[in-house]
């Protein structure tokens, strides 16, 4: 539903209903800044509205706008504002997960892949899940 009043429906909704669009979207994207969670989705969307706001407010005067154009760009700058944050978030994201492969002792993250190749008994393999 969101996506498609990023594409098309923008200007249909009632001045009201657009601060409350952008509300529930702002809601979104720090709810997925807090977890980290499926922020690829969101920034689908916002590519989406960002480019459906590029298009309105160069063709100022050709389709009804509700409100003034200062508020149009304001929502565009708040848009682009998400998607840094995003970018960042990814950023980060990737950054995080290179530190989790570190070497830990358990011979499965030793950092000589040979010591990995060690004839174990049953009961030593069966400790190497005791971590």
């Amino acid at each position: 539903m969101l996506q498609l009043i990023a594409k098309s429906q923008l200007t249909s909704l009632s001045g009201v209903a657009q601060k409350n669009y952008f509300n529930i979207l702002d809601k979104i994207v720090q709810k997925v800044l807090d977890d980290h969670h499926n922020p690829r989705l969101i920034k689908d969307l916002l590519q989406d509205l960002s480019s459906t706001l590029c298009i309105l407010i160069r063709g100022v005067g050709k389709s009804v706008l509700v409100g003034n154009i200062n508020i149009w760009i304001c929502r565009l700058e708040t848009v682009v504002t998400w998607q840094q944050q995003l970018q960042n978030l990814q950023m980060t994201k990737d950054y995080h997960l290179a530190l989790l492969f570190k070497d830990s002792g358990h011979p499965c993250t030793a950092a000589d892949p040979d010591s990995c190749f060690t004839p174990v008994s049953p009961q030593h393999f069966i400790d190497l899940f005791k971590f």
